[in-house]
């Protein structure tokens, strides 16, 4: 009878891992043509069969995915697979830890193409530009669900940071830090990008409460990744001329035409 009742267990579990772990890809084009159809496609490649918990992440983003393009049936059918396996607990002590607003620092080798920020709250919830959902965390992964931030996948947790993949490209948002007091202060240009002439006579004014002006522009700057870090403003400005470092008195900008340097006043 033992034996017997051992066999139906070991039945029952392998029943309920090829389960979770039956992935329905008949939903996604052949090749992937954007963000979260290629982060799908590289979870499932690099899941190792028997890790039930992995399985279940996979199959709850596809589930997001499906449910975004209106295919209901797909997404049931992956909520049923993914089932309570690998199940992450809400709101748990960690989401203090892991809580704060996160900045896009770096996209593969190149530089951000956004300024929007994730919001990452204690209560297990997230936000980021009009979206909001709920996250879970499981050992160093964080899996967002709902739309937006659900369709990107799982973000690994590193020191103050949140890193997604896009591809074989590691995308990393990062905690911002207070700039120091001495920073602080008036610039003025010195040099344009690439050592040329300064086109422009207004100075860059850094405030002690991290907030920034340069003409009739208004913004924030933070420590993002070891450099400074300008939000808000226009197209033209701080923001847009891409982060900035601090040596000797001086901010330097850093652009593929060189760098720009503006000298303390």
């Amino acid at each position: 009878m033992r034996l017997f009742a051992a066999i139906l267990l070991s039945a029952f579990l392998l029943f309920a891992q090829s389960g979770v772990e039956n992935f329905d890809l008949t939903g996604l084009p052949p090749k992937a043509t954007n963000f979260a159809e290629q982060h799908l496609m590289d979870m499932i490649n690099h899941h190792k069969a028997g890790d039930i918990g992995d399985a279940a992440v996979i199959q709850r983003t596809l589930a997001q995915y499906y449910r975004q393009k209106g295919d209901a049936a797909r997404a049931r059918v992956a909520d049923e697979r993914a089932g309570s396996a690998g199940q992450i607990p809400q709101a748990s002590s960690n989401t203090a830890a892991l809580a704060g607003d996160y900045l896009c620092r770096s996209m593969g080798s190149g530089p951000c193409d956004t300024q929007t920020t994730i919001s990452l709250h204690d209560d297990g919830t997230w936000g980021w530009r009009f979206f909001s959902g709920k996250y879970e965390i499981q050992g160093n992964r964080v899996t967002f669900r709902g739309p937006g931030l659900g369709s990107w996948g799982p973000a690994v947790v590193g020191p103050n940071s949140l890193t997604f993949m896009n591809g074989a490209s590691k995308v990393i948002w990062e905690k911002p830090s207070a700039a120091p007091p001495a920073l602080a202060g008036t610039y003025v240009c010195a040099t344009a990008a690439g050592g040329g002439p300064c086109q422009t006579r207004y100075a860059v004014e850094l405030r002690p409460d991290g907030t920034w002006s340069w003409g009739v522009q208004r913004g924030s700057y933070t420590i993002l990744g070891g450099h400074i870090k300008f939000t808000g403003g226009l197209t033209t400005g701080p923001s847009a001329w891409g982060e900035a470092d601090a040596e000797s008195g001086a901010l330097i900008f850093r652009s593929s035409y060189g760098p720009s340097v503006w000298r303390k006043r």
